[in-house]
């Protein structure tokens, strides 16, 4: 019976990644949700991570990478992260600079302020979606001085 039901949990694990790849976090959540014990679920886990399923720190680089191409400031990236449950500590050293981020997104979403020529309206509009996104204003000071 307990063998059927590790067999079950780990098949529930492999479906749930089949969709998306997911942290360890994450697919203890949607186990826990299941209904499946504790030992259980660290059995499925361990399996999972024994076939090279589940790959932690690699699954965190991968989303931190496309969260900072699209542009998102350090901030949203610790948001997403921790609306995940995954503690700062794992991730904390794959995080770019901010400066990075934030010189991608202006010259994919405000080359307006790249310009010359651009309005104060406009560029104050600019600087304020910025600051709603989670950079500072010393930040983008500093990339706009580059």
């Amino acid at each position: 019976m307990t063998s059927q039901l590790h067999n079950k949990a780990f098949a529930a694990l492999v479906r749930k990644l089949a969709r998306k790849s997911c942290h360890s976090r994450e697919l203890r959540a949607t186990l826990l949700r299941y209904g499946f014990s504790e030992e259980v679920i660290e059995s499925a886990l361990k399996r999972a991570q024994e076939a090279g399923f589940i790959d932690d720190a690699a699954w965190l680089q991968n989303i931190i990478a496309q969260l900072s191409s699209r542009g998102k400031s350090n901030l949203e990236i610790r948001a997403k992260l921790s609306m995940k449950g995954i503690p700062q500590s794992e991730y904390s050293h794959f995080l770019p600079r901010e400066a990075e981020s934030l010189s991608v997104l202006i010259q994919k979403k405000y080359p307006c302020l790249l310009e010359a020529e651009t309005t104060r309206e406009a560029r104050l509009k600019a600087l304020a979606a910025l600051s709603r996104r989670g950079f500072s204003r010393t930040q983008i000071a500093e990339v706009l001085a580059l």
